[in-house]
């Protein structure tokens, strides 16, 4: 058995290719309830609750990882990328006056922290399902 980098972290191939496995591997029945999910949370933000639009991505996000039963660490994986780019906001912050970068950084942390509690959430999700199933093949 030899080591691959590649098995223990999370490609833009392998993202790729989960994606057009589910595009693939969708029925109809969550096609129609992604597009509901999406034109439900577009109403809300814009004549119901004026949500930012980042938290209703989150929102929707949650419910594709439950819906699609996609792994949860897709979500860490997004909340690494979001604090490995937090310090080289802050590094860059005094040569880029003009983008207050500062503002993206904290933006980036809260991010972080969205996807951190949604993939929580989901590995919660995960470990009851696996329970149930291991009860069911010991009766």
């Amino acid at each position: 058995m030899s080591f691959k980098f590649t098995d223990y972290i999370l490609t833009p191939k392998d993202l790729l290719s989960g994606f057009l496995r589910l595009v693939k591997k969708a029925t109809l029945k969550e096609n129609a309830g992604m597009i509901a999910l999406l034109v439900s949370f577009f109403l809300l933000t814009h004549f119901y609750l004026q949500w930012q639009i980042d938290s209703c991505l989150f929102l929707i996000f949650f419910f594709a990882l439950i819906l699609w039963d996609l792994d949860s660490r897709i979500s860490f994986a997004f909340a690494l990328v979001c604090l490995i780019f937090c310090p080289f906001l802050l590094a860059f912050e005094n040569n880029f006056i003009y983008l207050d970068l500062k503002n993206w950084a904290e933006q980036f942390a809260v991010w972080a922290y969205y996807f951190l509690v949604i993939g929580v959430v989901k590995s919660l999700i995960e470990y009851k399902q696996e329970n149930k199933e291991q009860n069911e093949n010991e009766k």
